[in-house]
Formats: structure tokens, C-alpha cells, sequence
């Protein structure tokens, strides 16, 4: 019998309980979130609001009483919290997050209601954070060894945040002779095993995010019950390749925790403009001189591409969730590396502001250090290019006059099956969305006819942009696919990255093209979207038209003046 479903939020309702950022009597405004920081302590009362809201609820599924049905929903809502704070976000949630997705895709019923009972009542738990090693995945460092009714754990976790105050931990081990022909599982274990043979270890300091504690467990001849082990019998790493694929649970966690980068540098770039807009320079106001103009346009710019790429991203995992392998490497390092320069773009603006560690400007320092381990999590750049390159040979057999993308991928106001659930797979989506590349020459009516033709230009450049690394690609050995691919290949996976953003811009551009006069419909966006992932270097602003340039600034102050988010939904915020 299902439990009771918890009352479904309205998508603001966190943000206005956390109230005005800007607000210095605000417990959990920024000034105070600067304070914890310098303190190195959680944000109590930021947590006593998420507490009340009763924010566990969001990572559990409706059909055991939680509010998790869309993928892009739970983003939404998290990133009230990351805008604010993006240790308050790691701490409470990202490894509850981490934890939990196994669990609804592996685990068995019993599984699946403990975790959620857990989560609903305020608990967590945490999971480690692995990194692969060049090559693949080397494996969880802890063994797992058969006695007959259990199984004895000896070894050592990786980092997890939170740990002191999970009440249960998901912990892959490593079971050669344990469980057959699953070389690997995923292991389900309370505070109960603490008195037999497991042990905290003494925590880490990190540079960011430090309110957040990261600590170890060791295991010495720990033993757990095989009912622990997550979908036992059925019990592996992955779920097993079938034409109805679920996406390895560990990419949808990923995809929401690389959303959070665009919760960050959204509040970075308020509080930029926040700055240019009250203060003169050479006797004009900083917004007005043309350097800074550019940079704040093209930083607006980077946001929207990179929040369009995760939102298909988080669509996708419900309509194709198997596409996850590529597309959630492929968030992940667009958006490390993008929005971190974006962030070292607005900090040349603000100058000796940007590290400065008082007064309503000191949030930006603190963002800059937490943007990196709050939103990448646990994949490296290098690591997210290793999961893309196998998919590149495959591109020489696909044309990108082959079938699109399905258009609810691109509607954001469309339904969407529920989360998780299995779907056929269809085509190779990732190459699907770049069919938007060549068949946007018919699309679009707003705009002027110049605009609209510098969109198609830089289209057709996208479009030949995937034809040179399909070539590049088809006779690549196949060592080149793996761990020994030399800097060549991997830049072709970083350019492949880059050319499925611009099919994602299009795409979005065109699905929007059913509600004319919205800002999305506009080419304005989507020219300074294309000209920018075509740009040599991300580092530098980029030389827009003027009338395009004006038309994007006009709207990133529209949205400060009256508290809007600066990505692909112009949310309300709870101040300016």
C-alpha cells in the first residue's frame, strides 16, 4: 500500500520561505551565510526552513509518498537553496540525493519504503563520492565476501558529505565471490552495523563549501544481511542492458547536481549587476560603459545556453533516460567549464569587490569557491570526456537529416512520463538533437530578417562543425575510445559537447515558436546563444550586433529590477 503523498509545493513556495537574500536581519540571508561560512559551520536556519518544509520529501518518489515525479521540478526547487547557499544545498540534499536514486532504481519494495520513511522525516543518508580513475571506474575500495547467510565487509568508503548525521549509508562493494555473475552491488546499511565492525573516520576540510563536513567509514569484518544488498537477487552496479535501459542511477543525480551551477553563477551575476548598477566609473554608471556591458550580456548568455542544455538534460530522463550516459557526462563538463569561466569573467568586473569577505558584495567570493565541488560533485572534466569519447565512431552512421528529437524534449510546458520509468529506446538521441541544426532554415518568425539569417549561418556552421567529427571519428581505434585516447580525440569530444548545446538552443528556440512574443522565441537569444558556443575561447565576452546586444541587456536588467532567475524559466525570487 502506498503512503500518504505529501502535499505538492508550489515551485516558489521554498524560495519565499527563505526570503529576501539581500535582507542583512534575514537569518538566512546572505549576510548570514557569509558568517556561517567564515565560521566553517552549517546554516542552522536554513536548515530548521528546509526541515519545516519538509524538503526530504522532494527526493522521494509519489508512489511512496514523497513529491519526486519530474526531474526538472526537483532542480527547480533545489535551486532556491543554491542560490543562496551552495553549502546549505551539498550538506543537507546532494548526498541524500546521491543515496537515493539507487534505491529507487535498484532497490527492492521494503528497500524503497525504509529509504523513504528515512527521508521523510527529516532524516539522510549519504553515499561516497567515487571518482574514476583515467581508464573507467576503478570499482568501490570495499570488499565483499560470502559466509554463507551475509556478507563481511572489510576496506574503506570514499568522502561523504553529511555523514555524521546520516542515518543510513548506500556503499558500492566489491563481490567477485560473493554474488555470482555481479562482480559489483550496492549495499543498504544503517547506524545498527556501527558497533560491529564499522567506524567513522576523521573528517576532511575542503576549499569550498566549507560548512560542509566530508568524512569516511572503515570497515572491519563488518557484517550485513543479504537483504541489504540493493534488488537482491537481482542485484548489480548497473542495471542490466535491456531495450527498456534506465539510465545508471549515479546520471540522474548527476544532471540535477550540475543544474545547481546555474543557481550559483545566477545569484554571481545579480550580484554583479547589483554592483555595476550602483556605481559610476569615468563619470558614467559601470553598466553603461561598453567592456562591462558585453561581459555582463555575454555572462547572461553562458547562463541561458548552459540552462537549456541541463533542462533537456533533466527532460530526457524521462522521455529516453537511457540518452543519460552521454547527456550527463556532457552537462557536467559544459557546464564546469563554461560557468566557471563565466564566473571569472563577472570577478574582472567587480574587481577588489570579488574578494572582498565583507559587505552585500562579499556572497561573490564565497560563490566562486563553492561553484566547482557544490555542482560538479564527484566526475572530473577528464572523466566526463572518457564516458563521451566511445560514443563518437557511432556518429559516421548517422545523418543529421535523420528524425528529431521528440518535441516534448523541447516544450517546456509539456507533460512528461513519470520519473523513474523504464521507455523503449528509440534512435540515438544525443545525435538526435542536433537535427535541429539543419532543420531550423525553415523555422522562426520573430526577429528581423537579419538576425534570422545570422541564426542560420551559425546553424549550418554547427551542422558542419558534426560532420567533421563524424569523419574524425569513424576510423578511430578503439584504443582511442578508452583510457590511452590521446588530446586529439578528446578535444573531439569537447567539440561534440559543444555542437549538441547549439542543436539543444535551436531546438528550444524552435519548440518556442508556438508561443510568439515570449523572450525564448526570440532570435536575439539564440544568435548570441550560437556565437558564443562558436567562439574560440569562452574566457573572453563576445562581440555581439548591437541591436542584439541592447535586446539581451535590456532584458538581464528587466529581470533584476523585478526579481526574476536568469535562466530558461524566468522564475520569481524571493528579492533582487
Amino acid at each position: 500500500m502506498a503512503a500518504p503523498t505529501a502535499p505538492v509545493q508550489p515551485i516558489g513556495e521554498l524560495e519565499r520561505r527563505l526570503g529576501d537574500p539581500w535582507d542583512p536581519a534575514n537569518p538566512v540571508g546572505f549576510a548570514a551565510v557569509v558568517a556561517a561560512d567564515e565560521q566553517a559551520r552549517p546554516l542552522a536556519a536554513g536548515e530548521h526552513i528546509l526541515d519545516e518544509y519538509g524538503f526530504g520529501a522532494e527526493l522521494v518518489p509519489a508512489e511512496y509518498g514523497g513529491r519526486l515525479t519530474r526531474l526538472d521540478r526537483l532542480i527547480e526547487v533545489m535551486r532556491a537553496v543554491y542560490r543562496r547557499d551552495p553549502a546549505l544545498g551539498t550538506g543537507y540534499a546532494a548526498g541524500s540525493l546521491r543515496a537515493a536514486m539507487p534505491v529507487w532504481t535498484a532497490g527492492t519494495a521494503q528497500q524503497r519504503r525504509a529509504v523513504a520513511d528515512l527521508l521523510l522525516h527529516n532524516g539522510r543518508i549519504s553515499a561516497p563520492l567515487h571518482e574514476p580513475a583515467y581508464g573507467g571506474p576503478t570499482g568501490p575500495a570495499i570488499e565483499a565476501v560470502s559466509d554463507g547467510t551475509g556478507l563481511v565487509l572489510n576496506g574503506r568508503t570514499g568522502p561523504m558529505t553529511g555523514l555524521g548525521r546520516a542515518a543510513a549509508l548506500v556503499l558500492p562493494v566489491r563481490t567477485e565471490s560473493a554474488l555470482g555473475d555481479h562482480p559489483h552491488a550496492q549495499v543498504l546499511i544503517g547506524p545498527a552495523v556501527a558497533a560491529t565492525g564499522m567506524h567513522q573516520l576523521p573528517a576532511l576540510r575542503t576549499a569550498g563549501v566549507r560548512a560542509v563536513t566530508l568524512g569516511a567509514v572503515q570497515f572491519r569484518d563488518c557484517r550485513v544481511g543479504l537483504d541489504r544488498v540493493l534488488g537482491w537477487p537481482q542485484a548489480g552496479l548497473r542495471i542490466p542492458s535491456t531495450p527498456f535501459l534506465l539510465a545508471d542511477p549515479s546520471r540522474l543525480a548527476d544532471t540535477v547536481l550540475a543544474a545547481m551551477a546555474v543557481a550559483i553563477v545566477d545569484t554571481g551575476l545579480r550580484t554583479t549587476v547589483r554592483h555595476v548598477t550602483t556605481r559610476k566609473l569615468y563619470g558614467k554608471a559601470d553598466v553603461d560603459l561598453p567592456y562591462i556591458r558585453s561581459v555582463l550580456v555575454s555572462a547572461f548568455v553562458d547562463l541561458l545556453v548552459c540552462d537549456a542544455f541541463v533542462t533537456v538534460a533533466a527532460r530526457a530522463a524521462h522521455v529516453a533516460p537511457a540518452a543519460l550516459d552521454t547527456l550527463a557526462p556532457a552537462v557536467q563538463h559544459a557546464l564546469s567549464v563554461r560557468l566557471a569561466n563565466t564566473m571569472r569573467q563577472l570577478s574582472v568586473v567587480l574587481g577588489a569587490h570579488f574578494y572582498i569577505r565583507e559587505g552585500d558584495r562579499s556572497i561573490f567570493q564565497k560563490l566562486l569557491r563553492d561553484l566547482m565541488p557544490a555542482s560538479l560533485g564527484h566526475a572530473g572534466r577528464l572523466s566526463c570526456e572518457l564516458a563521451i569519447l566511445p560514443h563518437l565512431p557511432g556518429l559516421a552512421g548517422w545523418k543529421a537529416t535523420g528524425e528529431p528529437a521528440p518535441p516534448e524534449l523541447f516544450r517546456l510546458d509539456a507533460d512528461l512520463p513519470p520519473l523513474p520509468q523504464p521507455t523503449p529506446l528509440t534512435g540515438h538521441l544525443p545525435d538526435q538533437l542536433t537535427a535541429a541544426l539543419t532543420n531550423c532554415l525553415d523555422t522562426g518568425s520573430g526577429g528581423n530578417a537579419e538576425e534570422l539569417r545570422q541564426v542560420r549561418g551559425l546553424a549550418e556552421h554547427f551542422g558542419l562543425e558534426l560532420a567533421g567529427i563524424a569523419l574524425a571519428a569513424a576510423d578511430l581505434p578503439e584504443q582511442e575510445t578508452k583510457s590511452m585516447a590521446g588530446p586529439a580525440t578528446h578535444e573531439l569530444a569537447t567539440r561534440y559537447i559543444t555542437v549538441l548545446m547549439a542543436g539543444v538552443c535551436v531546438g528550444l528556440w524552435q519548440e518556442e515558436q508556438h508561443r510568439p512574443g515570449s523572450f525564448l522565441a526570440d532570435p536575439s537569444w539564440l544568435a548570441a546563444a550560437l556565437t558564443r558556443l562558436a567562439a574560440a575561447s569562452p574566457a573572453q565576452p563576445a562581440a555581439l550586433p548591437e541591436g542584439v546586444e541592447q535586446r539581451l541587456l535590456a532584458e538581464l536588467l528587466d529581470r533584476y529590477e523585478s526579481a526574476r532567475a536568469l535562466g530558461v524559466l524566468d522564475t520569481p525570487l524571493a528579492g533582487r
